[in-house]
């Protein structure tokens, strides 16, 4: 299992992320690691800085767990943290989870860190829109109402033959458009369900799976985020649960709607 994001609209940090995951399958030992430890590639931008990686490169600079270091954010500065992590954990999963972590990873990477911890906040909202890139060419972010994104809608969006990126925003990005081929691709996608207004309620609403995958479910939380997106105030965040144990809920500020019905219902 390889956990590794990049900014979604530096399509230059594509190959240094594809270079990274090769890398990582090539030290076997790294295989230990646990399945919720994250790789980050940030363009300088802050978007991936967001979700606080435990090994992200940011603007060419080692952050641990979001703090800065004095050392370089290569493919291999990548490895030897989390290699250093195994190396240092007990039963932590995250970096962030072990005592000092970040200190002592840049310590045994003959480093050191030189700064607070520093987290943007996501982008609020999410990427969606019509983005002119600097070669010329469009790239299209699409929100995924929920995101969930059905098998119909999925084959579609592939048909358009572009490269194609998933964000951690429920958003998906294509690439390297003309804008006669954008716009037909707007016309044809937005009609399905897909978002291009930044401004949309549903980009401000989320869910756990609720009764559709979750035994502890007690009710659709899917269903009813869907329900109520019409409904929140203009500056509202709103994360939907069946439970009381909020899983999924988004970082920063939002309110918890709970589900209550029985599982089913």
């Amino acid at each position: 299992m390889r956990n590794i994001v990049a900014s979604p609209q530096a399509g230059e940090l594509r190959e240094t992320a594809a270079a990274l995951d090769r890398a990582l399958v090539a030290r076997a030992a790294l295989a230990e690691l646990p399945g919720r430890f994250l790789f980050a590639l940030d363009d300088g931008a802050g978007d991936v800085a967001a979700l606080a990686a435990d090994a992200e490169s940011r603007g060419g600079v080692l952050h641990l767990a979001g703090r800065p270091t004095d050392l370089p954010g290569t493919v291999d500065a990548l490895l030897d943290a989390a290699q250093a992590f195994l190396d240092l954990r007990g039963d932590e999963w995250r970096v962030h989870d072990l005592p000092d972590g970040a200190d002592r990873i840049a310590a045994a990477l003959g480093g050191r860190t030189t700064g607070p911890r520093s987290v943007p906040a996501p982008p609020t909202p999410p990427p969606v829109g019509w983005f002119d890139r600097p070669d010329g060419s469009v790239t299209l972010g699409m929100g995924v109402p929920l995101g969930r994104l059905d098998p119909r809608t999925a084959q579609f969006v592939a048909a358009v033959d572009h490269p194609i990126t998933i964000t951690p925003w429920r958003t998906v990005h294509v690439h390297g458009l003309d804008e006669g081929v954008a716009e037909t691709v707007v016309r044809v996608l937005a009609p399905m369900g897909l978002i291009f207004d930044a401004n949309a309620p549903l980009l401000r609403v989320s869910a756990c799976v609720g009764d559709h995958g979750c035994a502890r479910a007690h009710g659709d939380s899917l269903a009813h985020a869907a329900d109520i997106a019409d409904d929140i105030a203009d500056d509202e965040r709103v994360h939907v649960v069946a439970c009381e144990r909020g899983c999924g809920a988004p970082s920063g500020e939002h309110r918890r709607v709970v589900v209550t019905g029985e599982p089913g219902e």
